[in-house]
């Protein structure tokens, strides 16, 4: 064939790639467990307070954006921050 394999060795090699992807979602997915359980952990005083800091650094017109996204969406939201000296690097999830 044109990729120089067998038919099963192609099939074995898509085998091992599925067992290894999914080997990596479920360490992914950990992952992602664990920084849910340490937001969830956090004191609501605390992310208020963290909220209050940050908000003024948000554009309104972009905090407005969020907002209305948000009321359509969903009732829980995360935000990610990445470099927060790069203003552009604050995500909404």
């Amino acid at each position: 064939n044109r990729f120089g394999s067998s038919k099963s060795d192609l099939a074995s090699g898509v085998e091992l790639c599925a067992e290894e992807e999914a080997k990596k979602d479920r360490e992914a997915a950990k992952k992602l467990q664990s920084a849910q359980d340490a937001f969830m952990s956090l004191d609501p005083d605390t992310v208020q307070r963290a909220r209050d800091i940050l908000e003024p650094f948000i554009n309104e017109d972009r905090l407005e954006k969020v907002q209305t996204v948000l009321k359509q969406r969903t009732k829980r939201s995360k935000f990610l921050f990445e470099n927060p000296s790069n203003p552009s690097n604050v995500w909404a999830c």
